[in-house]
């Protein structure tokens, strides 16, 4: 839990100028996700975060790293996840 979490105000604004740098685009599943999504829930489970994690699976249909400080992203096989908290 952080001490001091930004308002949903101002986590949005960071997105959006997140969404405006070169290189940024907003993906939507494919054909694949389906069964990748699948796949990736199996082992790890279907409840709790697993399931939002799971939608990781975009990464994987387009062949995406993933920058994130979230170490529950190993479970997923095949996944490139970059922690740049990690040092």
């Amino acid at each position: 839990m952080l001490e001091k979490p930004l308002s949903v105000e101002r986590a949005c604004a960071y997105v959006e100028e997140w969404l405006f740098l070169p290189g940024v685009q907003i993906v939507v599943s494919g054909a694949g996700h389906r069964p990748i999504f699948w796949s990736l829930l199996a082992p790890c489970g279907a409840g709790g975060n697993w399931t939002t994690d799971a939608h990781i699976a975009l990464a994987l249909e387009y062949g995406y790293t993933v920058y994130s400080s979230d170490h529950d992203l190993g479970c997923f096989a095949g996944l490139r996840h970059i922690n740049l908290l990690s040092g």
